[in-house]
């Protein structure tokens, strides 16, 4: 990134400017949502202060600092994705950084954490990690970068080899206790990760991020002569979550009997399963392992269920498989906590301490060949997602219906009370409390607590002086992100954007509704509309009436945010009816602006 001498940028983005200011009548800071504004400076935040302060002709001695004012969407922290396969180098043909980058920063993602696996080489030795930087700075990358490096057999029993590694820049390491399916990465035991890996990274205090999975051949073998091949239910068989909970267990019993003044952290990646999550949320508590021992999902897992997946729609092949929808419901308990009983005092928090401890995509693309599309064979497909675009939008749509239902539930005779001529529609009647707890809670799962398992939160995830200004300005109510989606391919966005699963689901118009205790919702289409992406202060994509690039962000810009709320009417229908947006041009930063983030 550089500036010429008059301070306007001039290596990458579509921001002019060096030192300027934004401005939103919903900003999300870890004190709430509020009206605020954010002054960056050189990539940073300078402080977030109240709303209008750099407003021109408001005070004299801000009138040269150019304003941004996305009037009242969101400007939220930028989401950081612990869990992407962009495949750079050797394997740009399933993705590539620079597909995958475009895809992050157009879904409001702006650091990304590469897993060590499927490029090739594998990122498991110090000379690959040199590799897969060159090659991400030659294809370029549009948001940040860092990486996981890799535990295989050749290293994990090797302290030397390991801390070689963590000296080349990764912020931890990752190791599958099952067969990845690539032949540049091979899986190790629990005992193995007793001889050195858990005291190396105890001692460099970086985590290890598990794959647990223990597979049963015979229990596979049975699933498959007993299913059909092309029939998700079958592939979820073969891989039940028993597979998950063995796992972990074995894990936690090799970890427990290591040195505990040197223990790691260790961090189970995409939990699928409702019994491994409490099987991890005992061990905290029964074996001490507190706050170092977390977890994630993915949205594919709070998204969709096993009986609702069409026969043949390989697109939704991943490991460990997607559960059923009673088992969706249970990880969303766990995610936002059980509803407040009726008696309940009216200021009873209306969702509870989440157990699960952040959402990373899992995006983990290939080309459609290897889906076997024309077989339609669970066994044979790759098992990956492509959803990198859809990590804040899709988690929203699901977290949306859960809390709104909540909230309207919980509200609706206090709303009834009123004089039905007073009465607002309900849909507006809670939107605020809506918006506050959901745009909080994804602040805290998307972006804060992935800062920190990747030990970046001294400067991302969160809205504060002295971080870098990485934030993304959207709107949470928007409808049609497909629309950008449909498009993918030319924009430049994920390789194979047209392979994923979120691109067909069931408008929000025609989606049924239930409650904890009912039917679990079908999945919706994914909500929420970005309409910029920051990046260190580089504002690497935008959604814009079609214009030249050359010509945003001049002194008192009018940023495009416009509020897409609810329709409403006194029908519980209403509260799920959305106005359609504007039709916008997406337009990408002329140059990569993302760095790759190496660990000291």
């Amino acid at each position: 990134m550089g500036f010429d001498g008059d301070g306007v940028l001039t290596a990458c983005g579509l921001q002019r400017h060096r030192r300027y200011a934004v401005q939103s009548t919903n900003v999300v800071t870890p004190q709430g949502v509020q009206p605020g504004s954010i002054l960056v400076d050189d990539g940073v935040i300078v402080e977030v202060a109240d709303w209008g302060k750099y407003k021109r002709g408001r005070h004299a001695k801000y009138a040269e600092i150019p304003l941004i004012d996305y009037n009242d969407a969101i400007i939220s922290p930028g989401v950081i994705d612990a869990h992407m396969h962009m495949n750079t180098p050797g394997r740009d043909d399933w993705e590539g950084s620079k597909h995958a980058t475009k895809a992050a920063a157009a879904g409001g993602v702006t650091t990304v954490v590469d897993m060590p696996l499927n490029g090739i080489p594998s990122t498991v030795t110090a000379e690959a990690v040199r590799d897969k930087r060159a090659a991400i700075e030659a294809n370029g990358a549009t948001v940040d970068v860092a990486f996981w490096g890799g535990v295989v057999q050749s290293n994990v029993r090797d302290g030397k080899a390991l801390k070689s590694l963590l000296g080349a820049g990764v912020v931890g390491l990752k190791a599958f206790l099952s067969d990845p399916g690539t032949k540049e990465f091979d899986a190790v035991s629990p005992e193995d990760l007793s001889v050195a890996t858990f005291d190396v990274l105890g001692a460099a205090g970086r985590p290890l991020i598990v794959h647990a999975e223990h597979v049963d051949p015979a229990i596979s073998e049975r699933a498959w002569a007993k299913g059909s091949s092309n029939v998700h239910a079958t592939w979820e068989a073969s891989r039940p979550a028993s597979f998950e909970t063995n796992a972990i267990e074995a894990l936690l019993s090799a970890w427990n009997a290591t040195d505990h003044k040197r223990r790691a952290r260790v961090h189970i990646a995409h939990v699928s399963s409702v019994e491994a999550a409490k099987k991890v949320v005992a061990a905290r508590d029964d074996m001490g392992f507190g706050s170092r021992l977390t977890m994630e999902t993915c949205p594919h897992y709070l998204t969709f269920a096993n009986e609702e997946i069409a026969n043949g729609d390989t697109r939704l092949k991943c490991a460990p498989p997607i559960r059923d929808g009673t088992n969706r419901e249970a990880l969303w308990r766990m995610m936002i906590g059980d509803a407040p009983p009726a008696s309940a005092a009216p200021d009873t928090p209306m969702m509870g301490t989440s157990q699960l401890d952040l959402v990373g995509s899992d995006h983990s693309p290939c080309g459609a060949d290897l889906k076997t599309f024309d077989g339609a064979h669970f066994g044979n497909a790759w098992g990956g997602i492509n959803g990198a675009q859809y990590l804040l939008t899709a988690t929203h749509a699901a977290l949306h219906r859960r809390v709104q239902y909540r909230v309207a539930s919980r509200r609706r005779a206090e709303w009834e009370s009123m004089p039905k001529e007073n009465r607002p529609p309900i849909g507006k009647y809670i939107h605020e409390e809506v918006r506050e707890l959901t745009m909080t809670w994804l602040a805290e799962h998307l972006s804060l607590r992935p800062a920190r398992l990747a030990g970046l939160e001294n400067s991302k995830g969160s809205l504060e002086a002295g971080k870098d200004a990485d934030f993304v300005v959207w709107q949470p109510l928007a409808v049609g992100e497909e629309a950008l989606s449909a498009n993918a391919a030319e924009l430049g966005m994920s390789r194979h954007a047209s392979l994923s699963p979120y691109l067909d689901l069931a408008p929000w118009a025609a989606a049924g509704y239930g409650d904890d205790g009912g039917a679990p919702p079908s999945p919706v289409m994914p909500l929420g509309r970005v309409l910029a992406t920051f990046v260190r202060g580089n504002r690497v994509f935008e959604r814009v009436e079609a214009v030249d690039a050359s010509d945003l962000a001049s002194e008192g810009e009018k940023g495009t945010g416009t509020y897409v709320g609810p329709e409403g009417s006194e029908e519980d229908e209403a509260l799920y009816a959305y106005a359609a947006p504007e039709t916008v041009t997406p337009i990408f930063n002329t140059q990569a602006c993302g760095s790759v983030l190496l660990k000291a």
